[in-house]
């Protein structure tokens, strides 16, 4: 192989271990957008990954917040 094979595949492998700690160490409420990133047959970018969490927390934040609404309205 070539340097720069080496190179191109130590990078993806470095960034694949960066995806999995970082899937590892989000809570249980985010278990079915886990499922949804390692499910794809290539692993996406770590930045699409930080986008599809983020996408899912302003689902989660907006269903808090209209559970809120409806306990509190009369």
């Amino acid at each position: 192989m070539k340097c720069s094979e080496d190179a191109a595949m130590m990078l993806k492998f470095v960034q694949s271990e960066r995806i999995f700690e970082f899937l590892v160490g989000l809570n249980v409420e985010y278990d079915q957008v886990k499922v949804q990133v390692l499910g794809k047959e290539d692993l996406p970018h770590l930045n699409e990954v930080l986008s599809i969490i983020r996408a899912e927390e302003g689902m989660l934040c907006l269903t808090l917040q209209q559970q809120k609404v409806q306990v509190l309205s009369p």
